[in-house]
């Protein structure tokens, strides 16, 4: 059953977000998110890049990231990922499906490695049919609580363009 769930979050989203932080502007982003299956029914892989959108329409890299997305033998759901500034970061919780017939992942760090200014991090995804929206939240050693750092909504795209 909870690999049936998490296969619903398998193909190729786009989408715009929106992002800041308690000591930096807010900002607008694209952010295109391509989720794979593996050859194991438990295992997805992921690419994710996200690009500043300027006030004229133009869209410049911002960031990357990959990884894993995989269902471990406990039934907790674990979140592998390096990042195109260096950081690596795993974070682990529950998939669970919402009253309303989507699918929620909720996720807490249990690791981060080589970003000394990240202390925390936590993010939730929820796919509705063809819809998936995120946001992450993230403290930093200036701000230890938790803030909202980045949240988006994303469409999936034709199964033609995967």
């Amino acid at each position: 059953m909870t690999a049936d769930l998490l296969s619903r979050f398998v193909g190729r989203w786009r989408g715009t977000g929106r992002g800041g932080y308690p000591n930096m502007a807010s900002f607008e982003y694209a952010d295109e998110l391509t989720i794979i299956a593996t050859h194991k029914p438990t295992t997805l892989q992921y690419e994710q890049r996200t690009y500043k959108l300027t006030p004229d329409g133009e869209r410049s890299p911002s960031h990357i990231e990959m990884g894993f997305i995989r269902l471990r033998d406990d039934g907790a759901v674990e979140w592998v990922n390096v990042q195109s500034g260096g950081r690596v970061e795993v974070l682990v919780g529950a998939i669970s499906p919402a009253e309303d017939g989507s699918v929620v992942v909720a996720l807490n760090q249990s690791l981060l490695g080589n970003d000394s200014r990240m202390k925390d991090s936590a993010r939730l995804f929820q796919v509705s049919g063809n819809m998936l929206v995120y946001q992450q939240d993230m403290a930093l050693a200036a701000l230890p609580d938790l803030h909202l750092h980045t949240s988006a909504s994303l469409q999936r795209m034709p199964e033609m363009m995967i």
